[in-house]
């Protein structure tokens, strides 16, 4: 982990430069970190490990947006697993009402429960949106503020709102849905 010890700012362009001279010279690098921030802005390919085993071994935007396992799903990023019910082998039933993706084919779980990633750019700040959520927590992070969200149903949900759309905790906003491409996984209780 070459670059632990820096300041953000100096970790930060240094992981840039060393990435640039890399790929100039034609050099294979190998980078061992548990930040996956630093990992996906200087790989190629990242190796997602599970006690001492590479559970996913992909790019960082397949890593994010289409994670082959739960642990991978769960571990990079930050997202919450929704129920949903399987209607149509792309087709699901939640309870925010129906969602489709264009990557899950569960036509052998048709009239089963599974599990649905929601990412938290997945949600989009709506005024006139059909999602209502009270504000829990925030977290400010310069030019976006991760939310926790809690709905009238009681799910938990994370939102990340650009920092002009500045929230209280405990104030109520409302947001849509819109999950291009949905992760399913078989459902856990």
């Amino acid at each position: 982990e070459p670059f632990s010890n820096l300041d953000v700012e100096l970790r930060e362009r240094l992981s840039i430069e060393i990435r640039d001279i890399l790929k100039d010279q034609g050099t294979t690098a190998i980078l061992v970190t548990h930040d996956q921030h630093e990992a996906f802005a200087m790989c190629d390919k990242v190796g997602v490990m599970q006690q001492g085993r590479i559970n996913q071994w992909d790019t960082p935007y397949n890593l994010y947006h289409e994670p082959q396992t739960r642990f991978v799903a769960d571990f990079i990023g930050k997202g919450v697993f929704i129920t949903g019910r399987v209607t149509a082998p792309a087709e699901f039933d939640t309870e925010f009402g129906p969602m489709t993706s264009d990557r899950c084919n569960c036509e052998k779980a048709i009239g089963r429960d599974v599990d649905i990633l929601l990412r938290p750019d997945d949600l989009l700040p709506d005024p006139e949106g059909p999602v209502w959520a009270k504000v829990i927590e925030r977290a400010f992070k310069g030019a976006e503020i991760l939310y926790t969200l809690q709905t009238q149903q009681n799910t938990r949900l994370l939102a990340l709102f650009p920092s002009h759309h500045n929230h209280a905790v405990g104030e109520e906003v409302r947001v849509r849905i819109q999950a291009e491409h949905l992760i399913c996984f078989p459902h856990q209780d």
